[in-house]
């Protein structure tokens, strides 16, 4: 039981925005024991110096939707929502139909899901669903969209993703996914100084299926969809826009490299199927 594995009390918290009323520079923060939990409907301002709105480790069948998190961030890394593995990773988890739209300086997330401190420990059923997402980065590190990593059975579904930024943009980043679909979002990014990455699956992963996206992606070097290291991938009926220039500029990018690219497989991939893109 949870006393014999260390666990506090389970409390299960309800959360309800007030009509008319917002948070100002706060976090609600969920951590082991809160597993149940909803937070519906609350407004969350930055002014300056925060980082996070919704952050959560270790919890399970949470939900997550109709929050509204909006302005600017003078930390080194802002972020709407967040979800770190803690020992045990997170579990059963929607976030959905919330509106995120922040600026920061240096690294920029909307929806960042991460594992801690390198523990090895995965994340399963997390589905980030029909969010409005729009990310400024007004420095020369990053902004990216979504980041999720170490999760079996993700589902990102219908997001709508905007993001701008003076270092390297990112719609949807992934690594070490298994068994997940990124399909039927609208993504546009821009970078002015590095490279803009539309949708990425990299670094192990296996059984992913991007498809029906239609994907921007605007910068110095331009990916609509790319991949690396994947067992089993199928990348299908997107529709990608990109506008590149001379990447070979980029003094600095992530496993995918630099390219002008609609898609881009690069190494340590089997089984991958492509068809029915518009590029």
């Amino acid at each position: 039981d949870a006393k014999k594995l260390g666990y506090p009390k389970v409390s299960t918290l309800t959360i309800n925005g007030v009509p008319g009323k917002k948070l100002v520079d706060s976090t609600i923060k969920l951590v082991k024991g809160t597993d149940g939990s909803v937070i519906d409907g609350v407004t969350i301002e930055y002014t300056g110096l925060k980082s996070g709105a919704i952050t959560r480790s270790e919890v399970s069948d949470v939900k997550i939707t109709n929050n509204i998190i909006t302005g600017p961030s003078t930390t080194q890394t802002v972020y709407g929502i967040a979800i770190d593995s803690g020992d045990n990773g997170c579990h059963d988890i929607l976030i959905a139909n919330n509106v995120i739209d922040i600026t920061g300086s240096r690294y920029v997330y909307g929806i960042d899901i991460w594992e801690e401190h390198s523990l090895s420990t995965k994340h399963s059923d997390i589905s980030i669903v029909s969010n409005n997402i729009t990310l400024v980065g007004t420095g020369t590190r990053m902004a990216q969209g979504i980041y999720a990593s170490e999760i079996d059975n993700a589902i990102i579904y219908g997001n709508s993703i905007k993001v701008t930024s003076g270092g390297a943009a990112y719609g949807v980043g992934t690594d070490y996914l298994t068994n997940s679909d990124i399909s039927n979002n609208n993504i546009e990014i821009s970078s002015s100084g590095q490279m803009a990455y539309g949708i990425t699956a990299t670094t192990s992963g296996s059984d992913i299926t991007i498809s029906n996206n239609d994907v921007k992606a605007t910068g110095i070097g331009a990916v609509g969809v790319g991949i690396n290291n994947q067992t089993g991938a199928e990348i299908a009926d997107n529709t990608i826009d990109i506008e590149g220039g001379d990447y070979t500029t980029i003094t600095s990018s992530d496993s995918l490299g630099t390219a002008n690219a609609g898609i881009l497989v690069g190494v340590g991939n089997t089984d991958v199927e492509i068809h029915g893109n518009d590029v």
